[in-house]
């Protein structure tokens, strides 16, 4: 066996040929191509419009007038467990054209929506309870992930990913913000406009004319394995979150409806969770730890609201679950192999939603 000579970088002895040291390169980022961005903004335009019609029905549940309190929790409860759907919507779409399932669920959420709003005697032809259910069928983020493995190359997919994320995040920051803490006429307007604007991105989510993928169930078992202790903080917040808001709301979170000209704190605290998540992320990169503090926050929330002035426990359960809106994408993609960020966000979001349903039910339980 004859001795070869290692490469300079590996060499243990001998003059360097650089007078810099030898580093291994930054890592490269995903990018799309252009017509991949546009493909990936309007997929992400549809899983945040979804989750804004869904997250405004649950704000609008828990915040309602008091006398009509146990069927709009019940209802509540029933969004977070419609999002659990979102793979059987996925599985139906390998089997019928994905653009007529998310047609047929959008419409299905618009139709009670819109004879609550247009109906006369509104009440009894069709309850808010059952409206603000139908808001919450469209769960389209499976259905959409499943899209972007079928058309974008795996070296480019986590940037795909990565926007469904941020679309959907954001839709359930304005969710909550529009059905929690804004007046009345400006929820009734949104979820249904935002629902038709989800719309437009319908074309997108045709087939190339090849087999239709998706995940099956022991693969998103295998998947949420090691996700377990993010899956669990997302799901205890949500929980402890609503309710936080449930125990301290009113009509609104200060007791009656806020003007569209008037400033408050309450309108922007989920957007302020989302930033402050953004910020303290990079900071505490390991365990999850901005996520923990979104947790703590929700606890923080539910000790104080019953006794807090003005609305103070509504405000951080806001903040805590617009921050875990943010926190979460990141603590699940850091944990989840690269092939799994798909059921990963599906399993998140789907834990912090139902989470938010079962917190629904704390204040109907000590009553």
């Amino acid at each position: 066996m004859t001795d070869q000579k290692l490469p300079e970088e590996f060499a243990p002895t001998g003059p360097k040929l650089s007078r810099f040291a030898i580093q291994p390169a930054p890592p490269i980022l995903p990018r799309l191509f252009p017509d991949e961005r546009r493909f990936a903004l309007r997929l992400a335009l549809l899983c945040g419009c979804s989750e804004l019609a869904a997250w405004a029905a649950i704000g609008r549940a828990l915040v309602e007038r008091r006398e009509v309190r146990a069927s709009l929790l019940l209802a509540a409860l029933g969004v977070g467990l419609l999002r659990t759907l979102r793979p059987l919507w996925a599985r139906l779409g390998t089997r019928l054209p994905r653009p007529l399932m998310a047609a047929a669920l959008l419409l299905a959420a618009l139709l009670p929506f819109g004879l609550w709003l247009g109906l006369p005697d509104r009440a009894a032809a069709v309850p808010l309870f059952a409206a603000l259910l139908a808001l919450g069928l469209p769960a389209l983020s499976d259905l959409a992930s499943t899209t972007v493995a079928d058309a974008v190359t795996v070296e480019r997919r986590a940037a795909a990913y990565a926007a469904l994320d941020m679309g959907q995040g954001l839709g359930l920051a304005l969710g909550l913000a529009l059905g929690a803490s804004s007046p009345r006429g400006l929820f009734l307007l949104v979820p249904p406009l935002a629902l038709i604007a989800g719309g437009a991105a319908l074309h997108d989510l045709r087939d190339r004319g090849t087999p239709r993928s998706s995940w099956t169930l022991s693969q998103r078992a295998e998947a949420g394995r090691p996700l377990a202790e993010p899956i669990l903080l997302a799901l205890f917040t949500g929980l402890l979150s609503a309710a936080a808001l449930a125990v301290s709301s009113g009509v609104t979170l200060a007791g009656k409806a806020l003007p569209l000209y008037g400033a408050t704190v309450w309108l922007f605290a989920p957007l302020v969770g989302m930033a402050l998540a953004s910020r303290l992320e990079p900071l505490w990169p390991a365990r999850a730890w901005s996520l923990r503090v979104c947790l703590a926050c929700a606890a923080a929330a539910l000790v104080a609201a019953p006794h807090a002035p003005a609305g103070l426990g509504g405000t951080l359960a806001l903040v805590a679950l617009g921050g875990a809106a943010s926190a979460l994408p990141a603590a699940l993609f850091r944990t989840a192999a690269e092939m799994d960020r798909g059921p990963a966000s599906s399993l998140g979001f789907t834990a912090l939603a139902l989470g938010a349903g079962l917190g629904a039910l704390l204040p109907l339980l000590a009553a």
